[in-house]
């Protein structure tokens, strides 16, 4: 470190912080909180906040998508376009491995028109498969549960 951008001081203290909510944490279109895993780092001479990590990001995103991908919630355009970037895959990629144009993926991102239940549920599966093994939390999911998967329609604001 070179030094407090506020007072100068060279120590640095680290707390690890009950929970934690960004907004934009992982490009995710959705807040993501955390518990007890993001570092928060203090100058030691005058308490200036110097900086917030969170260890494993890319395990982090695994199970956040992985979390989504279960959630029963019909899924938004940001959010299949955010597992898809969490999963690694280009639009191309994705479009490839569910046998669909690329514009198809692109239309589904953009929701225009919205993803079917049938794509949405071979999505949810492809993505869970993917990112399963890089998911430190191992977030459990029953491949027969989401083939089955009741999704539930997105509810307006005026609901």
């Amino acid at each position: 470190m070179t030094g407090c951008k506020a007072c100068g001081g060279g120590h640095v203290e680290q707390n690890v912080l009950q929970s934690y909510r960004d907004d934009i944490l992982l490009g995710a279109p959705f807040p993501v909180s955390i518990e007890k895993t993001a570092v928060e780092e203090r100058c030691a001479d005058c308490g200036h906040l110097l900086g917030i990590s969170v260890p494993d990001l890319s395990g982090l995103a695994a199970a956040v998508a992985m979390v989504r991908a279960v959630f029963p919630q019909k899924l938004t355009g940001a959010e299949i376009k955010f597992l898809r970037k969490a999963a690694g895959w280009r639009a191309k990629d994705l479009a490839e491995k569910l046998g669909v144009a690329p514009e198809t993926v692109s239309r589904w991102e953009h929701d225009a028109p919205p993803i079917s239940e049938q794509w949405e549920r071979h999505l949810r599966l492809a993505v869970c498969f993917k990112l399963y093994p890089s998911a430190p939390l191992a977030v459990e999911f029953d491949p027969d549960d989401l083939l089955g998967l009741k999704i539930r329609p997105v509810r307006s604001a005026d609901d």
